[in-house]
C-alpha cells in the first residue's frame, strides 16, 4: 500500500474518534510527498529533512508523524518506527498578542463600516457586524464566518457555535444592543445578498450568497488596520485580527476585577464561554497587560494583608 493512502486510512481512523485532524492530515501529507519512496525504505534522515523544511510547526509536524508511522507498524505495515528515538529541538515562542484599548476598537469599527463600494455595497456592513461580533463574543474568525442564519437565536439572546475547535459546541448569551445590530444587519442581508440555503444560508455571505474565506476576511482587517495608522514599530508581528478575541478576555478579566467580582467563578465560565480546552489557556490572560497585572498584584496584597 502507498505511504499516501496509508495517511489517509489513519486519518479517517482518527476522525471516526471525533478528532479533526486537519492541520496533521496536511503534515502527513506534505511528509508521504517529500519522501516520495516506499514506506519499508523511510530512514530518520528523511524525516529530519522533512522537518527542516517546516521548522515553524516541526515539533507538531514531528509527533504526528510519529504516531503515524508507529501505527503503520502496530498494523505490520511497517516493520520498525524509524523516528520513535528522534526528537527534535522545540523553541518555544515568546508571541504575546497585542491588546486593543477601547479607543482602537471604535476606530477599527468606523474604518470597518466605510468600506462599501459600487459592486459590493453592503462589504462595509458585513465587515463592521462581523468585526463587532468578534470582539463582542471573543469568537475565533473561523467560527464567525462559519454562522448561520439559523445559529442565531433572536428570541433568547443567544449565538450558537457549532463544532468549532476541539469539536466543541456552544451557546452563547449576548447583550441586547449586540442582538438588536445583529438583526438590523440580517435585514439588510437578506434584501440585498441572496439566502442560497435558507436559514442554513451564511449569516455573513459575499455578493453570491457564499461564505467568506478566512484570508480575505484577515487581508480586509489589515488594510483597516493600515488606514487607521495602528502600527507598532517594535512589534515584528502587527496587531491581528485574532486579537480581538485575546482583547475580548483580556477586557472581561479587568471588568471583573473592577467591579470586585469571584475570579474562581469568572475563569471556568470565561474558559466555557471562549470554548478554551482547558482552563489553563484561559489563565494565560492574567499576564497579558499591565493593567491587569496590577489588579492581579492588588487583589493578591488585599487577600494577604486583608485590606
Amino acid at each position: 500500500m502507498k505511504t499516501e493512502d496509508l495517511v489517509r486510512k489513519f486519518v479517517n481512523l482518527k476522525r471516526q474518534t471525533g478528532l479533526k485532524y486537519e492541520v496533521e492530515e496536511k503534515n502527513l501529507l506534505k511528509f508521504s510527498s517529500k519522501i516520495n519512496q516506499s514506506l519499508a525504505d523511510i530512514s530518520e534522515n528523511d524525516v529530519s529533512s522533512y522537518l527542516k523544511e517546516i521548522q515553524a510547526t516541526n515539533h507538531r509536524a514531528y509527533l504526528t508523524v510519529r504516531l503515524f508511522l508507529h501505527w503503520c507498524v502496530a498494523r505490520k505495515y511497517l516493520k520498525k518506527n524509524p523516528v520513535y528515538y528522534l526528537v527534535p529541538k522545540y523553541k518555544h515562542s515568546d508571541f504575546v498578542p497585542y491588546i486593543y484599548n477601547i479607543d482602537e476598537i471604535k476606530r477599527i469599527l468606523k474604518q470597518a463600516l466605510s468600506y462599501d463600494d459600487k459592486s459590493s455595497p453592503l462589504q462595509g456592513r458585513t465587515f463592521y457586524t462581523l468585526l463587532l461580533l468578534i470582539y463582542a463574543c471573543g469568537l475565533r474568525l473561523g467560527e464567525a464566518i462559519a454562522l448561520r442564519i439559523e445559529d442565531i437565536d433572536f428570541d433568547h439572546n443567544l449565538v450558537f457555535i457549532r463544532e468549532s475547535k476541539f469539536r466543541k459546541s456552544r451557546q452563547l448569551p449576548v447583550c441586547d444592543d449586540l442582538i438588536s445590530v445583529l438583526k438590523k444587519y440580517l435585514l439588510t442581508r437578506r434584501k440585498f445578498l441572496p439566502c442560497i440555503s435558507g436559514m442554513a444560508s451564511p449569516f455573513f455571505a459575499t455578493r453570491t450568497g457564499n461564505r467568506f474565506l478566512g484570508t480575505h476576511i484577515a487581508h480586509l482587517f489589515e488594510r483597516v488596520r493600515d488606514d487607521i495608522g495602528l502600527i507598532i514599530p517594535e512589534r515584528k508581528i502587527q496587531p491581528r485580527i485574532h486579537d480581538l478575541r485575546h482583547s475580548f478576555a483580556v477586557h472581561r478579566l479587568v471588568d471583573c476585577y473592577k467591579t470586585g467580582g469571584n475570579l474562581k467563578q469568572f475563569l471556568p465560565a470565561l474558559s466555557t464561554y471562549l470554548g478554551h480546552k482547558d482552563i489553563e489557556d484561559t489563565k494565560t490572560y492574567l499576564t497579558l497587560t499591565r493593567e491587569l497585572k496590577q489588579l492581579v498584584s492588588e487583589k493578591f496584597e488585599k487577600s494577604v494583608w486583608g485590606e
